[in-house]
């Protein structure tokens, strides 16, 4: 009885002109899928990354985000951008946060660090702490940052990073989009 299902199925991908390699695709593509949705949901740390490898299929890749480590993530995370610049009275560098938010649950808390990029494009180790309640404003020398941030008080922890340029003398108003 298998062995007639089989080659009816068979018969009817031939006859529809796909090749078996569109076939072994299609269910390749199926069971990844499945396993990206069960792995997707077991570890809220270490985000899901779907990749293509050599084959053409698809892999599952996980990368832990260490938001106090001055090291770039292999992928931006989220979004992170500057949303407006405005004369501020003092005339001082400052960044303020706008707004952050996860598509999907709206409004959220986050802690967050910046690393200054050194001359030479390295991250320098020296960090500074920004998040949503007490260090929404910050006075800190223009030039470009690596950010790297985590929701709070959310089950599952999300992540935005990616780099920004401060401009001088303005405050700078930065929107987080968490992913």
């Amino acid at each position: 009885m298998k062995t007639q299902l089989a080659l009816l199925f068979t018969a009817i991908t031939a006859l529809s002109g796909c090749s078996t390699t569109t076939v072994e695709r299609t269910v390749k593509d199926g069971v990844n899928g499945a396993i990206n949705g069960i792995l997707g949901s077991t570890s809220p740390s270490a985000p899901v990354t779907n990749t293509p490898n050599q084959s053409g299929n698809y892999s599952v890749k996980r990368e832990k985000i260490y938001i106090i480590d001055a090291k770039k993530t292999s992928r931006d995370y989220g979004q992170t951008k500057i949303s407006k610049s405005e004369r501020n009275p003092n005339d001082k560098t400052r960044l303020t946060i706008e707004r952050s938010f996860h598509p999907r649950i709206g409004n959220v808390a986050f802690e967050g660090y910046l690393y200054e990029y050194s001359p030479e494009g390295w991250l320098v180790n020296t960090s500074t702490k920004f998040d949503s309640n007490y260090n929404k404003n910050i006075t800190l020398p223009a030039g470009q940052y690596y950010i790297k941030a985590q929701t709070r008080g959310v089950d599952r922890k999300s992540y935005a990073t990616g780099t920004i340029t401060i401009d001088p003398f303005v405050t700078n108003y930065i929107t987080l989009e968490f992913e």
